[in-house]
């Protein structure tokens, strides 16, 4: 039977791709082939563990390892469009994937993130953005909080790393640790690894959501591409059905936060700053200012599909960044240095402990050494659109190219924001002063110093023009926070191995931001746990 059902799987894969490269051939884009589709779930869940192991065989580096491994265009940036030019089509026997700048985004390539209900990822039109509005008002409640816990829990991170006895090799489990702390006491009622979780009746009440989401986190890519109801059945093992079961107690977790909500308004109490409260209170005073708002209103199983996917973005996207950022700065301690002299400017007092929310946007260094993390390492390397019902017709040089309908398009942000023809000669260097214009020409004058804009035609970190992330400012005030409290006060040096020069430790680290693998569903540094780092106190007469 299973001899049979391979046969058959091999058979119906060798027609499909003889179809798609029919098709791919009438387009008249040059052609990369490759033999497993890229959305095939096996090759999801086990593709980048077949590339470590042909890595080590003699014939390891090759086009195998460079064009089948799970988030490929991550490391490979613009090197692939400097072999066959600025748009090309991908050829596999599950689809057509065509790399260029333009189309509608396609909502069917995240429809797998609807693991309770649709939500602000998975939704079109209307209905988007009507959950778009909904979770930018209740963003633009929570900055401040996004704030303050984002500085106590980088404080709590920096006393461990100093008391520690040695190099630190967490950055990256730290770093999401921080996370998820900074996002469990935001966007729902308390910190998931410390601080007092018991109620009056001595029951943990941090449990519910901290242990649900550790489950659903660690087993997401099982969930979503076999989905919850299934991890349920009997041939399942314990650990898939612990899973399923964690995605009902997060619904019931986040369905009672929902009333608890609706209770203290009904009595005026007073409700905290956190993402459900504020999604609660702009769906219904949305609702009271006429008929017109009627459509903003989204459902309790809505909020909590929008609770979800913002939880799972904010514990992966933001830690991965940071933990990179964080790398890259120990390989240049001269940012380290512009960094404090910034932060400086704007303490006088030489104390980050009252830094005001009020000061987040003047910390536009930081803000660089964030943007230029992002243009060289996005967690995600590909934004995917799609023609739609009818072909379309985009203009390359001279030429007419017609794209047939509903055609998955990919636009390969690691290529649009490492390309030379837009970055320049050094666009593979991490260079965050590329994103400070200043109009002054008196040295140190901070004040007068601009950031770019953090979106425009080579560089969408976060999608483009409608589609702009409603997460964006939570993602920017935490790693801002974050950056300014550590680099502020502290110093950071990568570990000297036995033998090792700064300046070779510095290259090693180098290379260890760069080197990325994509894990689960996003893009992640490699081997981040090779890179031993040094903590110390930054002394007062280098803090400008």
């Amino acid at each position: 039977m299973v001899v049979l059902f391979l046969t058959f799987y091999l058979i119906w894969s060798a027609y499909c791709m003889v179809v798609n490269l029919v098709r791919a051939k009438r387009i008249g884009l040059p052609i990369l082939i490759r033999y497993i589709a890229p959305t095939n779930p096996l090759w999801i869940v086990a593709g980048n563990s077949v590339i470590t192991i042909c890595r080590w065989m003699p014939f390891g580096i090759g086009y195998f390892t460079r064009f089948y491994a799970t988030g490929w265009a991550s490391n490979d940036r613009h090197k692939v469009h400097v072999d066959l030019g600025d748009a090309f089509v991908l050829v596999s026997p599950g689809e057509i994937l065509k790399q260029m700048k333009t189309f509608r985004r396609d909502v069917r390539m995240v429809q797998m993130l609807s693991v309770y209900e649709e939500n602000v990822f998975t939704f079109s039109g209307q209905e988007w953005q009507k959950h778009r509005k909904a979770t930018m008002v209740a963003f633009a409640h929570i900055g401040q909080s996004v704030w303050e816990e984002s500085l106590l829990q980088t404080d709590k991170m920096l006393q461990e790393w100093l008391d520690f006895e040695g190099p630190v090799k967490t950055v990256a489990e730290h770093t999401k640790v921080l996370t998820i702390n900074v996002l469990s006491e935001t966007l729902f009622s308390g910190s998931c690894i410390e601080g007092d979780s018991t109620g009056s009746d001595g029951k943990d009440t941090s449990r519910p959501h901290r242990d649900s989401l550790r489950s659903i986190l660690f087993n997401l890519i099982h969930i979503l591409i076999i989905g919850s109801s299934k991890l349920e059945s009997w041939w399942m093992p314990t650990n898939m059905k612990r899973t399923s079961r964690a995605v009902g107690a997060f619904r019931q977790f986040v369905l009672h936060l929902i009333e608890e909500e609706k209770a203290k308004k009904s009595t005026s109490k007073k409700t905290q700053q956190r993402l459900v409260s504020a999604l609660v209170r702009a769906c219904e005073e949305h609702n009271q200012e006429g008929h017109h708002l009627r459509r903003f209103v989204i459902s309790e199983n809505e909020i909590v599909s929008n609770m979800f996917v913002y939880a799972v973005a904010g514990m992966d996207t933001t830690p991965i960044t940071l933990a990179t950022a964080i790398v890259f700065l120990s390989a240049y301690s001269e940012y380290q240095d512009w960094i404090a002299q910034e932060i400086s400017f704007h303490t006088p007092h030489g104390s980050l402990s009252p830094l005001s929310f009020e000061t987040f946007p003047k910390l536009k260094r930081c803000m660089a050494v964030m943007l230029e993390t992002l243009r060289l390492c996005h967690p995600v390397s590909q934004l995917i659109k799609t023609t739609g019902e009818t072909a379309e017709v985009i203009t390359l040089g001279s030429r007419q190219i017609l794209i047939p309908p509903n055609t998955p398009i990919q636009i390969n942000l690691s290529a649009m924001q490492t390309h030379p023809q837009f970055w320049g000669s050094d666009s593979l260097s991490w260079n965050p002063q590329r994103w400070i214009v200043s109009r002054s020409s008196l040295e140190g004058d901070l004040s007068m110093e601009t950031l770019l804009p953090d979106t425009f035609g080579q560089y969408i970190p976060w999608a483009v023009d409608q589609h702009v992330r409603p997460g964006k400012k939570y993602f920017q005030v935490e790693l801002v926070a974050v950056l300014a409290k550590k680099i502020g006060d502290y110093r950071v040096e990568p570990y000297m191995n036995s033998g090792e020069t700064i300046e070779a430790a510095r290259s090693r680290a180098l290379g260890i931001a760069m080197e990325t693998q994509s894990k689960a569903l996003l893009n992640e540094m490699r081997n981040p746990d090779k890179l031993g780092l040094v903590w110390s106190k930054r002394e007062v007469s280098t803090r400008y």
